[in-house]
């Protein structure tokens, strides 16, 4: 897992193909458009404004969709994992949804399937207790709930993701 602005695209597409090769079809590849300036820097990072990192991710994804489609290729999902200020109380005129209408239309126009967590994290009994308050990562309570979610959304989703019940 990682901010994509700390490695080219095509490097994160060929770390996850051959940790995927290694692993046995094990592998998932995290990546995102990162938000902790701190820690991009602190690695020796760049930390470019949020709009140059969103075009660098979508370029990043296309990419990878496009090396990994095929019959042997592997499957792609989009989850949007929303930010703790999306949860509220918003900002004026900040519309939490943006982050993840962006994405499920990119979705739509490369035919990937997107899981947009916002309404999930939204939904639980205590929202912000899913972050820690520090740095805004998650707590384990937010990668349960992760982790739940995409589970849930892998099996409502076999035929989207080119499953069968032969390879399920």
């Amino acid at each position: 897992v990682g901010g994509v602005h700390y490695r080219a695209p095509g490097l994160w597409i060929k770390a996850a193909t051959t940790l995927d090769v290694l692993s046995g079809g094990r592998a998932w590849l995290g990546i995102g458009a990162a938000w902790n300036e701190d820690e991009s820097r602190a690695l020796g990072f760049d930390f470019p404004p949020l709009g140059e990192r969103f075009d660098l991710l979508e370029d990043t994804l296309a990419m990878a969709h496009a090396m990994w489609t095929g019959e042997r290729g592997a499957k792609l999902v989009l989850i949007v994992i929303p930010f703790v200020e999306q949860l509220g109380p918003l900002e004026k005129d900040l519309d939490a949804t943006v982050f993840g209408k962006r994405w499920t239309e990119f979705g739509a126009l490369h035919g990937i399937p997107v899981l947009d967590l916002l309404p999930a994290f939204r939904a639980a009994p205590e929202p912000r207790e899913l972050y820690w308050k520090e740095d805004k990562h998650c707590t384990a309570a937010g990668y349960r709930l992760i982790g739940a979610e995409t589970a849930r959304f892998l099996l409502e989703h076999p035929a989207e993701l080119g499953f069968s019940a032969r390879n399920r």
